[in-house]
């Protein structure tokens, strides 16, 4: 499996846990899987020799953000692949005019993946044309990393147990940016 991200991006990649699960998706049953599509895959996918006849393209950008092609960047194809999917979100109940219009008119989206039921509607009444198949694909979680069996749990950092009982503790666990509502 290759996942990797913007070149101008702080992160690698997807998380190595999207990356594990990926990769044991695509091994057949009793195999070690696919090394064309591995760490040593060439980095211009869409002219591989060997590549299969059909590709399908998963892009988790904000929609302004969604390749074009022929794409460059960490993988390169010069050509459209044969399905394209655009992975994305938004945290809100609406998504922009130009969102719309490119979700609605891009030739190489062919399916829209959100992580939640409520952003498919969210995207119709947006005004997505209902003729665009719209997939709710939950986000994944590592269950050998995310165990809550031998999770050992963390002090309180708000309450009568907190180090500092009478503070205000603020914590924020997303990126401040557009799509975020910032």
């Amino acid at each position: 499996v290759r996942a990797v991200a913007n070149p101008d991006c702080w992160c690698p990649g997807y998380p190595d846990s999207d990356q594990h699960a990926l990769g044991r998706l695509m091994k057949p049953k009793g195999g070690s899987g696919d090394e064309r599509y591995g760490p040593t895959a060439p980095t211009d996918a869409g002219d591989h020799p060997q590549r299969r006849r059909h590709s399908i393209w998963v892009t988790h950008k904000p929609v302004d953000a969604l390749p074009r092609f022929p794409y460059r960047g960490a993988v390169n194809f010069r050509k459209r692949p044969t399905y394209g999917v655009a992975r994305t979100m938004i945290e809100v109940d609406r998504i922009t005019p130009d969102w719309v219009r490119r979700l609605n008119d891009d030739p190489a989206i062919d399916e829209i993946w959100v992580p939640a039921k409520f952003l498919v509607e969210a995207f119709y009444k947006s005004g997505v044309k209902r003729t665009r198949t719209i997939v709710t694909i939950p986000e994944a979680i590592d269950t050998d990393q995310y165990d809550p069996h031998v999770a050992v749990p963390m002090p309180d950092v708000v309450g009568p147990h907190a180090p500092c009982p009478r503070c205000f503790k603020f914590f924020s666990n997303f990126k401040w940016e557009h799509r975020k509502g910032w």
